[in-house]
């Protein structure tokens, strides 16, 4: 994060509901304070939206998908959630828990809580995220697949984090995670680094 905060600006902002990265020539991390005053507790709840935006960026969810739509949202913050959990476990993932609630679409986005639990399918599913056995394009085509048993209504009134817009990435931005990605394994993060 730290090579892409000295490409950033950062600009306080009611525009955006959370927090986001612009990808342009010249980007901003996009904050909305009375977002962060109302939800963030500690400084690893900062750490873990940060990190959640840088991501997106990092896994070319910003570059490779041309459209988007709520539940290509969702399996794509799902699955960066899941990295953060299985990562830096509840000291960032803590704020998952207390932002989205274990109900309708929004129990993807964070880990569980014990002793709650859903149909037997969707569990199995959450697991499968969780230990890192899915891919983002896979969640979404199973998503996508099981749309008949998913509600409109649970997948558009869920608040994600950050601004799902479509951009283009600046050149200067392409240069910093290509250096980034250089130094990167993959450990923890794909399925086979």
């Amino acid at each position: 994060c730290r090579a892409l905060l000295k490409l950033t600006d950062i600009v306080f902002t009611e525009k955006i509901p959370t927090m986001a990265v612009t990808i342009s020539k010249s980007p901003a991390l996009l904050i909305n304070l009375n977002f962060c005053q109302q939800h963030l507790e500690s400084e690893n709840d900062v750490k873990a939206l940060m990190l959640h935006e840088f991501l997106h960026v990092l896994l070319l969810h910003t570059e490779k998908y041309e459209t988007s739509n709520p539940l290509l949202n969702i399996a794509l913050d799902a699955i960066i959630n899941a990295i953060i959990y299985r990562y830096n476990g509840m000291d960032y993932a803590g704020f998952f828990v207390r932002f989205y609630k274990w109900e309708k679409m929004s129990f993807l986005l964070r880990p569980k809580a014990d002793g709650l639990g859903l149909d037997m399918d969707w569990m199995q599913i959450h697991d499968q995220i969780y230990k890192g056995k899915y891919c983002a394009d896979d969640l979404y085509e199973l998503l996508k697949y099981l749309t008949t048993r998913i509600k409109k209504g649970e997948i558009e009134n869920i608040e994600l984090l950050g601004d799902h817009t479509d951009k283009a990435i600046s050149n200067e931005m392409k240069k910093v995670l290509s250096d980034i990605l250089k130094k990167m394994d993959g450990t923890l993060i794909w399925n086979k680094p």
